[in-house]
């Protein structure tokens, strides 16, 4: 799931940048490849950089996600023909771009695509938990119900409705009269 949540997150990444910046195109015949290959390059140099910068007091470590977007972007154009970036201010407003808007998907698309899924959690929760009626009970259990009683090894207990544990060990508490 969170493979899906991230190719949908970083093809939408891709796609906004292509469309709001002139120097940068998206060709419709290797779209699915170029967002398969940002992905997995994104997904393989991100916690790489991280556990790099991590090694010492590194002012980057904030920035390992916009490091990780520039070179998936450009091992991206590099690998394959879907993707074109042309003139280094369109890199750097590429990078920032896809980043954001990936980001932003990645924090939205979870919520709408499982939001069918969630409502019927909620609601299979809520029949759960619901709050249940009491049963009339019956005349033996009745005479127990709460009231101290002795058990078979003459020790005092407390009998419990919803407690069938106890009601197997005590079943001669609740056996019908001869």
């Amino acid at each position: 799931m969170r493979t899906a949540i991230a190719l949908v997150a970083n093809a939408v990444g891709l796609i906004v940048a292509a469309l709001v910046l002139e120097g940068m195109r998206l060709g419709a015949t290797g779209f699915v490849v170029a967002v398969v290959v940002f992905t997995i390059v994104f997904a393989l140099l991100q916690p790489f950089l991280a556990t790099q910068f991590r090694r010492g007091p590194s002012p980057l470590i904030g920035g390992v996600a916009l490091i990780a977007t520039l070179a998936s972007l450009i091992v991206t154009v590099l690998v394959t023909d879907g993707l074109s970036i042309d003139g280094i201010g369109t890199w750097i407003a590429a990078t920032v771009l896809v980043w954001l808007a990936a980001v932003v998907a990645a924090f939205v698309l979870p919520f709408l695509c499982l939001k069918k899924y969630l409502d019927e959690r909620a609601t299979r929760r809520a029949w759960r938990d619901r709050p249940r009626r009491r049963r009339a009970a019956g005349r033996h259990e009745a005479r127990t119900q709460g009231a101290p009683i002795l058990d078979v090894l003459g020790r005092l207990r407390t009998l419990h409705r919803g407690d069938p544990a106890l009601r197997r060990r005590h079943r001669v508490c609740f056996a019908k009269p001869s």
